[in-house]
């Protein structure tokens, strides 16, 4: 199955630096990018919160805790965050593709393919466009009614806590 396929082979964001000198350095900030679980969520929180965060970076902590909710089956919440990190940021790949992910789990195909749409025009990676590229097949193929029984974290991008490698 795509969707299965995808989890297996999916490494995560590629280093090409922080967003900022701050966020390279701010501990809550790293700790969202790379915690998981409610870990990860309590470190988004405390760097969002804190107000040193605008723009991209902002953007960003938004995402990754998104995600995080993704894989927590919080779908409502990580839906929640990954719109706020599209708004603040409209050039942030990984809020529409994982957003994207989360409308196929709803089972809103158009939707999904749109965020996977947006996503690839903002030129990702080759490894990252290969990605959103299956996930984009597999909600537009036959397969595409058993995504929404899925963990929408299997189509996205599985460990969104590394560094971020667009600026």
């Amino acid at each position: 199955m795509i969707v299965g396929k995808a989890a297996e082979t999916s490494g995560g964001y590629a280093a090409a630096g922080p967003t900022s000198d701050l966020s390279a350095t701010d501990p809550d900030f790293r700790a969202c990018e790379k915690s998981s679980g409610d870990d990860g969520i309590a470190a988004c929180d405390r760097a969002i919160a804190s107000g040193k965060f605008t723009g991209r970076s902002l953007s960003y902590l938004y995402s990754d805790r998104g995600f995080v909710r993704m894989q927590k089956g919080e779908v409502d919440r990580a839906l929640a965050d990954l719109n706020e990190a599209a708004r603040i940021d409209s050039t942030n790949l990984y809020a529409f593709w994982n957003r994207g992910a989360v409308y196929a789990a709803k089972g809103d195909f158009d939707k999904a393919r749109t965020d996977f749409n947006k996503a690839l025009a903002l030129n990702p990676d080759t490894t990252s466009k290969a990605r959103i590229e299956e996930a984009l097949n597999a909600v537009t193929g036959a397969n595409a009614p058993q995504l929404q029984a899925a963990d929408p974290s299997v189509i996205s991008d599985p460990s969104a806590f590394g560094e971020h490698d667009q600026e």
